[in-house]
């Protein structure tokens, strides 16, 4: 999330709660769903520096790990507004939850698809295996949109296993349990530094993508 997505989220919880809330005396309390990811970073700093009290809210954010589930909780309303991708939040509404995308100032995110150092071209990865956050994540996007960019058929040329988080996928990746992952930046970096195979930088594509919305559900 952005300093512009910080400042959608805070304006819209001055137009979405109570108006006395900014001029009560006590603070009013939100939680805040966040996943591991870098663009909820300023959702923390915002914290940390007493932004979110100076117009009234008292926000906690909440780490949560994987966008499906973080859309779960909206919609069984356990966290009133989150941070999270736009494709939980879209199949979740398309089957019927109560959830909405409320903003989206994010929409490229640096994310590579990286393989083992034996892989040598996207041929290689054929019959192996990847990984994911959950099914229907913001990572399931994002690999399955990777795997079609070099030539591949996501359903039927390679196993997706789920392992629940970003470090769990790059340590899969490490030891050799799956021979490729879409990895955003903040888990890219040590691959890159040791310069491991690059397949593709969907930055670099025609991709368009809100990596990161505030949501709600209309209840």
């Amino acid at each position: 999330m952005s300093h512009r997505a910080l400042l959608s989220f805070t304006i819209l919880c001055a137009f979405l709660l109570t108006p006395q809330s900014v001029n009560a005396q006590e603070l009013r309390s939100i939680l805040y769903g966040t996943s591991a990811s870098p663009s909820h970073l300023p959702v923390w700093v915002a914290k940390d520096a007493g932004y979110f009290e100076k117009y009234g809210f008292n926000v906690e954010p909440v780490q949560i790990r994987g966008g499906s589930l973080i859309t779960l909780a909206i919609i069984t309303g356990n966290l009133p507004f989150s941070g999270v991708g736009a494709e939980s939040v879209v199949a979740a509404r398309a089957a019927g939850g109560d959830v909405v995308l409320l903003a989206c100032p994010i929409d490229v995110d640096p994310v590579y698809l990286i393989t083992r150092p034996e892989i040598k071209s996207a041929a290689d990865l054929k019959d192996q295996s990847s990984a994911v956050t959950r099914y229907g994540s913001t990572t399931h996007f994002y690999l399955r949109t990777a795997l079609k960019h070099v030539g591949l058929n996501p359903d039927r040329d390679m196993t997706i296993l789920q392992l629940g988080a970003g470090p769990e996928m790059a340590a899969a990746l490490e030891a050799g349990r799956i021979a490729a992952a879409a990895l955003t930046a903040r888990y890219a970096i040590p691959f890159l530094q040791r310069k491991w195979p690059v397949l593709v930088d969907l930055s670099t594509t025609d991709l368009v993508y809100p990596s990161s919305c505030v949501t709600s559900s209309r209840a």
